[in-house]
């Protein structure tokens, strides 16, 4: 794990180069702000479609369910942006001490947990937000 996670880090310092700007600011924009806004537009684009082609009332409790979960996904990016708004050295200080704090709570390693977030969830619902729409 500690291996994927230096990939990824890696990848964040190359950014800094190209970017000219610091990893904190670059980890914010990328983990927080680009990622968030592809969940949060894979999250609309399956609502829009889904109730544009069944409208409301002749949803199954299948597509409620997952109506809902867009939603909620939508919600908890707003959430995310809006706690680790700008200045992003502070809201890469904050989202570090909130994983630490999650981490040691649910005693998983801050790197493990940082895959886990960032890389499995987030590629878990994009998953389902492009599948759901097929």
């Amino acid at each position: 794990m500690s291996r994927l996670f230096n990939l990824c880090t890696d990848f964040l310092v190359f950014l800094t180069r190209v970017f000219h700007t610091s990893y904190r600011r670059i980890s914010v924009w990328v983990n927080i702000y680009i990622q968030g806004m592809v969940l949060f537009l894979a999250a609309a684009t399956y609502c829009v479609v889904t109730l544009v082609k069944h409208g409301i009332s002749d949803l199954s409790m299948f597509s409620w369910i997952w109506l809902l979960m867009a939603v909620l996904q939508m919600v908890v990016v707003i959430w995310a942006c809006w706690r680790y708004r700008p200045p992003l050295e502070k809201a890469f200080d904050m989202c570090y001490l909130d994983l630490e704090r999650l981490s040691s709570r649910i005693r998983v390693p801050y790197t493990w947990l940082n895959i886990i977030i960032f890389i499995v969830i987030y590629l878990i619902l994009l998953f389902f937000d492009i599948f759901l729409l097929k």
